[in-house]
């Protein structure tokens, strides 16, 4: 009986192809695996099994697959429901969808980045043996002196040996090859292909918990309470409440229990500087994961979670909810109000924190929602609907101040004939009033003119600056390019 697999390909498709596959494929092959299928008459593409059956198309030949790339599925189960609800809910086609969860990397044969690394062989590995060529090497005294330095960097006779690269070992010793390949001539030294990660796992020192104060510990205690009953969580907290704190306290909690927690932030600046925050308490535990990172980074962070020794905590944007989880127990979006969460372009324009809570609940985990400025949606989840429980936080940390906020009515002043310009006569008082003082003073402005560029729709040619090159803003008012 003929195997089949419908796959998916990396192409906006509405639909799965059907693809034969031959009888030792057959005995390896599963849902979410990749292989490699021709496309039209000279395109090849790296697809995601999505079924395994038996029932041969009536209207069309099937082709054969060329390759299957891994017998371990590369996608999991609950990945691949998440992808169809995201095909559905925003009507997009699966291969949308594949595109924006996959590294590159992934659509195509992974290779990793690998070094030449040097070792002893198997004869000189004890130190008489090691004594006798060190002997005989006497009147070759450069080889001599590599073969040191080869110990002195493994280590070997401090119950080493460390790994020792070829590169790092000709470059500290600044000898030629050929030196070296005298060496491995003899039989003394060899070498072997050594696989780098590219993940940063150095051993950090890890401080512990911070202990809450009376208003973290009330909120913690009343998020756990209606977790006992709902699913989600809304914590509304004034700026500054310390709610990053809660969060770490949840994270704890949840790892102890050997389950997975994602920590989903807005913004990639945002991830940086919260990720120092993290690993001082949780050191190599934590797994970071946005688009800036090269895509073999990004491969080899998806691989580490398919593997036995996953990431317990994966601090990361939008994306990251793509990554496969094998027992996720914790969501947490932080500023879940946030519009960066929302992708725009290209498709699937999905919105990160309703895929999250869409991903929590398949794994059956809980959701925190984290924020100041509660956005419509949840408020009303929250107050109205009694789906999302609510947990709020009024005081700042260490009792500290609201800054005071002075409205000015700037139309108001300009009817009167009292304003000029862009800044109100109380503006500049208190701007001058700063600068007596040898402070400092941010103006904050949404955005400079009407259209941040213009460009022609016949050629593409964009207005720039002859000096330095940036593109020129368009001011409607004055009808000028600035």
């Amino acid at each position: 009986m003929m195997t089949l697999v419908d796959v998916i390909l990396p192409l906006p498709l509405k639909t799965t192809f059907t693809y034969a596959v031959d009888d030792n494929m057959a005995l390896k092959v599963k849902r979410g695996c990749r292989v490699v299928v021709p496309f039209g008459k000279k395109k090849h593409y790296t697809c995601i099994v999505d079924r395994v059956h038996h029932e041969v198309p009536e209207d069309y030949e099937v082709k054969y697959a060329f390759a299957l790339l891994e017998e371990q599925p590369v996608v999991l189960p609950q990945q691949m429901k998440l992808w169809e609800w995201i095909a559905d809910y925003y009507i997009c086609a699966k291969g949308d969808v594949y595109n924006a969860a996959l590294p590159a990397g992934l659509k195509l044969e992974f290779k990793p980045k690998v070094e030449t690394h040097v070792r002893l062989t198997v004869d000189y590995r004890t130190e008489d043996a090691l004594q006798q060529v060190l002997d005989s090497l006497k009147r070759a005294a450069k080889q001599q002196d590599l073969l040191l330095t080869y110990l002195h960097l493994s280590a070997f006779f401090e119950g080493g040996p460390n790994e020792v690269s070829k590169q790092d070992l000709l470059a500290y010793h600044n000898t030629s090859v050929a030196v070296f390949d005298a060496l491995v001539k003899r039989g003394v030294l060899e070498t072997y292909p050594y696989v780098i990660s590219r993940l940063s796992e150095k051993e950090r020192q890890v401080t512990g918990l911070k202990p809450l104060n009376a208003s973290q510990q009330r909120a913690l205690i009343e998020i756990k309470l209606c977790f006992e009953r709902q699913s989600v969580c809304l914590l509304y907290g004034v700026t500054s409440s310390g709610k990053t704190e809660i969060y770490t306290h949840l994270i704890e909690e949840t790892i102890r229990q050997g389950k997975q927690v994602l920590y989903l932030l807005p913004e990639i600046a945002l991830t940086t500087q919260i990720t120092e925050r993290l690993k001082r308490v949780f050191g190599t535990q934590i797994g970071i994961y946005h688009s800036r990172f090269s895509d073999p980074e990004r491969v080899e962070i998806w691989n580490k979670q398919l593997s036995d020794n996953p990431y317990l905590i994966i601090l990361g944007a939008r994306s990251s909810v793509f990554l496969p989880y094998q027992n996720l127990g914790l969501v947490i979006v932080d500023e879940e109000h946030d519009s960066s969460y929302k992708q725009q372009d290209p498709a699937p324009r999905y919105h990160a924190r309703n895929t999250a809570l869409m991903l929590a609940s398949m794994y059956g985990a809980k959701t925190l929602l984290g924020t100041a400025t509660p956005s419509v949606e949840s408020w009303y989840n929250a107050t109205e609907a009694g789906k999302y429980g609510l947990v709020t936080l009024k005081e700042r940390y260490q009792e500290i101040q609201l800054p005071e906020i002075i409205p000015v009515d700037i139309k108001e002043l300009h009817r009167k004939k009292m304003m000029h310009g862009h800044f109100s006569p109380f503006l500049k008082e208190k701007i001058e009033e700063a600068l007596t003082r040898n402070e400092q003073v941010i103006l904050f402005q949404n955005r400079r003119g009407f259209a941040p560029m213009i460009e022609c729709h016949d050629c593409g040619w964009v207005p720039r600056c002859v000096h330095c090159d940036v593109s020129l803003t368009y001011h409607k008012h004055t009808n000028q390019l600035v």
